[in-house]
């Protein structure tokens, strides 16, 4: 089977670790701890979907945003902060983030947002055993126009 290719963007190397057990069975990953580090990644090839951190030295996940959204319109990108109150989650879905989960998170919300974000089937994800307010919203995915 062919995996969906997931980048990774957080400078924190704990998350970056946590996000590797539970989703490197299941995506091909490739991690950065920067936005240049993942301009670089973007530059050499394609992804299926970006986990993408706000508060980051040097360039932030929202100057990220601003420039991939229109370099990369129909890249699924969902920001996983610790930092997100009602005006950056409206903010950031402005700015064509697919959606935004804070941390900490729940595994199971995490990869049914994925896979519903790259359209993978969801049938194999366990259920979740108590709803979680960890998903804070998701838009509808973004259509190119049709030539």
């Amino acid at each position: 089977m062919n995996r969906k290719r997931l980048l990774i963007v957080d400078d924190d190397a704990t998350v970056r670790a946590s996000l590797r057990l539970f989703l490197e069975e299941r995506f091909h990953l490739v991690e950065t701890e920067s936005v240049p580090s993942a301009n670089n990644a973007l530059a050499d090839q394609a992804f299926d979907a970006v986990i993408l951190d706000i508060q980051m030295p040097g360039v932030d996940g929202l100057q990220a945003l601003r420039e991939w959204h229109p370099r990369f319109p129909n890249l699924p990108i969902l920001i996983l902060t610790g930092y997100a109150d009602d005006a950056m989650v409206e903010q950031v879905l402005a700015l064509g983030a697919r959606g935004l989960m804070r941390k900490p998170f729940e595994f199971i919300a995490l990869l049914t947002t994925l896979h519903e974000m790259t359209g993978l089937p969801t049938e194999s994800i366990p259920a979740r055993r108590s709803p979680s307010a960890t998903v804070v919203r998701t838009a509808a995915p973004s259509r190119a126009p049709a030539p």
